[in-house]
């Protein structure tokens, strides 16, 4: 399963659709989930897009059909050229000028890694529900690869597509990236067709004419990557406003062994990372793998999620900043909370390794448990809630937002010992000792919190009780 993809900001962005009729609603967290709408069934050549506004659905793509929220078929919204097992396959982006009451959907008709596919563009326009224009040619001879990135124009993009520069060949063909800017005064056209703006040859040849391959441009729009099956995975710094794109670096599986197959890929939020699926051996798909981990510039990958949860098919960057995977043949998702923060070697893996499975077990003996979620959004959802507990798996974590909403009446309380232990939330601040400038807010709240749980400790009919200030 692919999930849609998107070129504009968060608020178009606020649903996802995949196709075998799970609607996704990034306005929540965790996003929320329905199943009303009707569907094609493809896995993936699919789309979605939302009111600049409010984040209302306003319609999405799915097996060559466009539908409104209410999944009512748009005026001549059938017949779209596309195919439900190609990887990248529906694209939205405003057409500029309209002022976003239209838009182009991109969209592929590939059908086997041994065909030639072909890259169309339609237009849709949003307050008649109709679909103005449709299968319009951009570019013959592509793999199934399709996307886009700002171009640093007011309503501008990139449209980009890997193609082979030979229709003729079958197996080898050498290719290039090909890229359409699109803006005010460069808007798609006929006459545009198999004319692209900017072509950059790839880095390896495609194995296959009609191979699987996936595009992606970091947030910064400032990196471009590609996976190719059968090729690997590869970056290159990539120039937003002339799509010149610098030199390939062959994405490393090991310090001694490269990427040699490529599905889908996703850069982290901050493009210091990519992600990809790939199997721990050589001659793989990359389409039902584990997932990797690699960071710009580090000569290794390390591998996330050895297929002990799923086995991982579309990983995509979420609105909310979160990596989600798609187990493949399950209709399962996952996400990964810190997308940013996993490296080499470290603990990042245990979320989805450990902490996952461990709030679901938790969740099954009936305990009111929920997560993971990023801290900068349930410090949040705590002060909201205050009946609500947040556990932290680091002491800066918790502790940066619990010090700045309450610095001076915060009590450290040490859970799982024998006895009672409250302390103030800060430090001995030697800074100002004997200076009178102390606020002994903190230290007053923490013996009222350790009389507080004696009287707990009794109504408990607890014989003993031991009780310690720390100063």
């Amino acid at each position: 399963m692919m999930l849609s993809a998107q070129l504009t900001a968060q608020t178009f962005n606020a649903h996802w659709w995949n196709s075998r009729g799970h609607l996704m609603d990034f306005r929540t967290t965790p996003p929320t989930i329905t199943c009303n709408l009707p569907s094609g069934g493809a896995f993936e050549a699919t789309s979605a897009w939302s009111d600049p506004i409010t984040g209302d659905l306003l319609f999405y793509a799915d097996l060559g059909t466009v539908r409104d929220n209410t999944g009512t078929l748009y005026t001549n919204g059938g017949g779209i050229n596309t195919n439900a097992t190609r990887t990248q396959m529906a694209v939205v982006m405003p057409v500029p000028g309209t002022n976003l009451t239209q838009v182009y959907l991109l969209h592929g008709d590939g059908s086997s890694e041994g065909n030639n596919g072909t890259a169309y563009y339609s237009i849709l326009d949003i307050p008649t529900k109709t679909v103005v224009s449709k299968n319009n040619l951009l570019r013959s001879a592509t793999t199934e690869s399709l996307y886009g990135t700002n171009n640093g124009a007011s309503c501008g993009a990139w449209v980009a597509t890997i193609a082979n520069t030979n229709t003729g060949c079958t197996t080898n063909c050498a290719g290039t990236i090909d890229l359409w800017r699109v803006d005010g005064s460069n808007l798609l056209s006929p006459g545009r067709a198999n004319a692209p703006d900017v072509s950059v040859a790839l880095p390896i040849n495609i194995p296959r004419r009609g191979a699987r391959a996936s595009i992606r441009f970091s947030q910064q729009n400032d990196q471009v990557a590609i996976a190719i099956e059968g090729g690997g995975i590869f970056y290159a710094p990539f120039n937003e406003l002339t799509a010149a794109i610098g030199a390939w670096t062959h994405v490393p599986r090991t310090t001694t062994v490269l990427t040699d197959s490529g599905y889908s890929l996703e850069f982290s939020p901050d493009g210091s990372r990519i992600y990809y699926g790939h199997e721990n051996f050589t001659g793989s798909v990359g389409w039902a793998a584990d997932l990797y981990m690699h960071i710009i510039g580090t000569n290794t990958s390390v591998r996330v999620e050895n297929e002990s949860l799923g086995s991982w098919a579309g990983v995509q960057l979420g609105p909310d900043d979160q990596l989600y995977m798609a187990d493949n043949g399950s209709g399962n998702l996952y996400y990964l909370t810190n997308p940013n923060t996993v490296g080499l070697y470290d603990e990042g893996i245990a979320e989805i390794e450990k902490i996952i499975p461990a709030i679901k077990y938790c969740q099954g003996k009936g305990m009111p448990i929920s997560g993971p979620f990023p801290p900068d959004i349930v410090c949040r959802k705590a002060l909201n809630e205050p009946q609500k507990i947040v556990i932290a798996l680091y002491h800066d974590q918790g502790m940066i937002a619990f010090k700045l909403c309450a610095f001076a009446e915060g009590v450290n309380v040490t859970l799982g010992l024998p006895f009672i232990r409250t302390s103030p939330d800060h430090g001995t601040a030697f800074d100002i000792a004997g200076r009178g400038l102390a606020d002994p807010k903190s230290m007053v709240e923490a013996i009222k919190m350790a009389v507080k749980f004696i009287s707990c400790a009794r109504a408990s009919s607890l014989k003993k009780v031991s009780i310690f200030f720390i100063l």
